[in-house]
């Protein structure tokens, strides 16, 4: 079995993050999850400037995997913001 490696555990809690702020702030769903995707990728990118030195080469690549995996992970985080606000209506 592989471990799991630190920069995804990064991602994920620098994802959850800016999900919980981004949804708390932003009160449509949709563009909560899209802004979050964004940002969570740009810190995520710069976040390996700073320990590695450069940018990767195939940021590209990785930032498509990236923005599927922080869009999906806002979609899962903003469903208790979207509930709540139902709620309280």
């Amino acid at each position: 079995m592989e471990k799991i490696q630190f920069p995804v555990i990064i991602l994920c809690v620098l994802s959850i993050v800016v999900s919980c702020i981004l949804h708390k702030i932003i009160r449509n769903y949709t563009l909560a999850c899209f802004v979050s995707g964004i940002i969570s990728l740009v810190f995520f990118h710069i976040i390996g400037i700073f320990v590695v030195g450069h940018l990767d080469p195939f940021f590209l690549i990785a930032s498509l995997k990236i923005a599927i995996i922080t869009f999906a992970i806002a979609l899962v985080v903003g469903i208790p913001f979207v509930c709540k606000r139902y709620n309280s209506k």
